[in-house]
């Protein structure tokens, strides 16, 4: 039996106030549905949808994303789990203000630092926000 397909989306800023990245989290409403712990916003495919559209519709419903408010979309990387294989992606936002009300499964959203969500997020996607961290890190500096 072939896995469930999930996608999720980051949502990423840059403070210049403190001089590090900043990433949208969410907590589930129910803690039946990912923990009570910040995560990722993701959710299963829909038929006929791609990877990245299933991430950017996780995020508007998840995290209140607004699309025109995204500057970019690139592919972070996939993971499998037991049920399930996991494709995330993440994208730079131009306006922190410029979010809509998240649906009824997510209880609120934060902002966090990749070393905030290390010490207090979701284990199994601390590799997904430590590689986002790395690449524009990387990116920064050339």
């Amino acid at each position: 039996m072939a896995k469930k397909v999930k996608a999720g989306f980051i949502p990423y800023i840059f403070n210049e106030t403190i001089g590090k990245f900043k990433y949208l989290m969410m907590v589930s409403s129910d803690a039946a549905f990912g923990g009570s712990l910040p995560m990722i916003s993701k959710g299963g495919q829909d038929p006929g949808e791609t990877d990245q559209e299933t991430a950017l519709r996780e995020a508007e419903e998840e995290l209140g994303l607004i699309r025109s408010n995204l500057k970019n979309c690139f592919d972070v990387g996939r993971s499998s789990y037991k049920n399930y294989k996991l494709s995330v992606f993440a994208g730079e936002i131009e306006d922190v203000s410029k979010f809509v009300a998240p649906c009824y499964e997510t209880a609120y959203t934060v902002w966090m630092t990749a070393e905030e969500f290390v010490k207090f997020g979701r284990k199994d996607h601390q590799a997904f926000v430590t590689k986002l961290e790395e690449t524009l890190q990387k990116q920064k500096l050339s």
